[in-house]
């Protein structure tokens, strides 16, 4: 089964719900819900005329400054990004908007050709711009401290793209221009001076747009399609642990780790003991072996482990370093074969550790030989923590990274038999996800996680019919309960993803996530508070991922 952040319960009154629904639930399988209303749409909706798409787009040439080449939708095809026009100032940093998700976007399409004027391009510029400024702007006149140029900036930033966005609901240079000016009688000019003004009229001038935003009516479907159901594989597999007898293929290298173990250890003793001994040496805080983290795994086709190839006290906070290896011993014939070095080293230190363990093995290619699960725990103090897979294989007389899982080795989260095919399926991160500004370091908030289906043939498919399902079961997985995703900003981006994997239109579900928001600002917040400290783009724009397989 799935952690418990995928396994997260969406209620059936909340989500993508407008009205309650009734629904039931079984372990491992969508809930069953009433017939599927139609995915976001305008309730009349006009026709509407596109620019073609074209192999040189206007305004988005390669090379220029103002353009990048940025994937915007995930869909593996390079995008260009125009950045919106900077504003110089005569007497300071010019202001500038790189922080921002994009917003001006030429979309790469599958013949090569781009597209100025789609369902993406409307969205990304929508998802800054969700309404039409009011026709007179106005900026924030209070105080503001003689050394918070932060402030200063963001409110000078604000005007900025109301202004824009103006442009974007299609008012004129010169109305907007005339409301930019407009702005100095409104006691605005202590915080945007006239050059300043007289700047972003500058900058604006040249902009141009391939379409103009209008108002659209719309809210989020109250379910989507049946998917088809991931089939309940019964209790999840346990991870091998080390058993309190050692089996006999293992005991070679677990006693070898363990003699440079208490060699480090020894070491570490005498830097304390000597004249000049560190502020912290490794006696001081490593852990015992943790039982519950194998370093060798015995088979009958033969037996995995991770042998350390030196260990050391680095007497400084890095603390316990040393180079790890991987290696293979098959069962019957040549001896062991010619191991990986890990690319990263093990580490033990004050402020971050670096550990391996082996998760378990499965044989995907069918060659008799299981290939084994590496898993790499990495903790930071007063920083992220995670665990990241990566699969190895025993080919041709040596230890190589399975092939097949190159695009997803390093960022693995588990394996599982998702769909019950008797096949280990592996779970990847999610493709929805942004940090808000709370706290230190921000917190982040993430949609559903993906799965690379495990093949017959020993590949994995990101786009069939099962790592589907796995996304859309997760969205259909309605509680009875009601359980929800804790904070707003989670339950918003589980509503955002869901209508996208069933099927609505990036446009479509950023204007009716403006509706919940109308008074989320566009640009960060200059304080911490749980419930405005995002912007609305930066929840908006995860509209634009595409999920990997098929929509509806």
């Amino acid at each position: 089964m799935a952690p418990a952040a995928t396994r997260l319960r969406l209620g059936c009154v909340a989500l993508l719900a407008i009205a309650p629904l009734s629904c039931t639930t079984s372990r491992g399988g969508p809930a069953a819900h009433v017939a599927p209303t139609p995915a976001v749409a305008p309730a009349t909706a006009p026709p509407v005329v596109r620019a073609p798409p074209s192999e040189h787009p206007e305004g988005f040439a390669v090379g220029t400054p103002d353009v990048v080449e940025r994937d915007v939708d995930g869909d593996g095809l390079a995008d260009r990004v125009r950045v919106i026009p900077r504003v110089e100032r005569p007497s300071d940093e010019p202001l500038t908007f790189g922080d921002l998700p994009p917003t001006l976007v030429a979309h790469r399409l599958a013949d090569g050709r781009f597209a100025v004027d789609d369902d993406l391009t409307r969205a990304a510029l929508r998802a800054l711009c969700p309404d039409a400024p009011p026709a007179r702007f106005s900026v924030d006149p209070s105080p503001i401290e003689a050394d918070d140029d932060g402030e200063r900036d963001r409110r000078a930033k604000t005007l900025y793209l109301d202004a824009l966005c103006a442009r974007a609901w299609g008012r004129s240079p010169d109305a907007v221009a005339a409301a930019l000016r407009a702005t100095l009688s409104d006691a605005g000019a202590a915080v945007v001076p006239a050059a300043l003004i007289e700047a972003m009229v500058r900058a604006l001038a040249p902009l141009r747009f391939a379409f103009t935003l209008r108002p659209l009516e719309v809210a989020f479907p109250s379910t989507g399609p049946a998917g088809r159901a991931i089939a309940d594989a019964g209790a999840p597999s346990a991870a091998p642990t080390l058993a309190a007898t050692i089996d006999p293929a293992c005991r070679a290298a677990v006693a070898a780790n363990a003699r440079l173990r208490a060699n480090a250890l020894r070491a570490g003793a005498r830097i304390a003991a000597g004249p000049n001994p560190p502020e912290r040496t490794i006696v001081d805080w490593t852990p015992p072996e943790l039982p519950d983290e194998p370093r060798c795994l015995a088979g009958p086709a033969g037996t995995w482990s991770l042998r350390f190839v030196s260990l050391a006290d680095a007497a400084d906070d890095n603390g316990l370093v040393g180079p790890i290896r991987l290696t293979f011993a098959p069962a019957s014939g040549p001896g062991r074969w010619a191991p990986a070095t890990l690319p990263l080293p093990w580490m033990q230190g004050v402020y971050a550790t670096r550990t391996y363990a082996l998760d378990r093995t499965f044989d995907w290619d069918h060659d008799g030989r299981p290939e084994v699960v590496v898993r790499a725990d990495v903790w930071e103090h007063e920083g992220a923590s995670e665990s990241a897979r990566t699969i190895f294989s025993a080919r041709d007389g040596a230890v190589v990274a399975y092939g097949p899982a190159a695009n997803f080795n390093g960022r693995i989260l588990g394996v599982e038999d998702a769909d019950g095919d008797g096949r280990g399926d592996l779970l990847l991160p999610t493709a929805w996800r942004f940090d808000d500004g709370c706290g230190m370091a921000g917190i982040a908030h993430e949609g559903p996680t993906l799965l690379a289906h495990s093949l017959p043939d020993g590949g994995f498919s990101t786009r069939d019919a099962a790592a589907r399902a796995w996304v859309t079961g997760a969205c259909e997985q309605l509680s009875s309960a009601g359980e929800l995703p804790q904070s707003f900003a989670d339950r918003d981006v589980w509503r955002v993803v869901c209508a996208r994997v069933w099927g609505a239109s990036p446009e479509h579900i950023i204007a009716a996530l403006r509706a919940d928001h109308r008074g989320r600002p566009r640009l960060q917040p200059g304080h911490n508070d749980q419930e405005v400290c995002y912007p609305f783009q930066a929840l908006a724009s995860l509209a634009l991922v595409a999920p990997p397989f098929a929509l509806p």
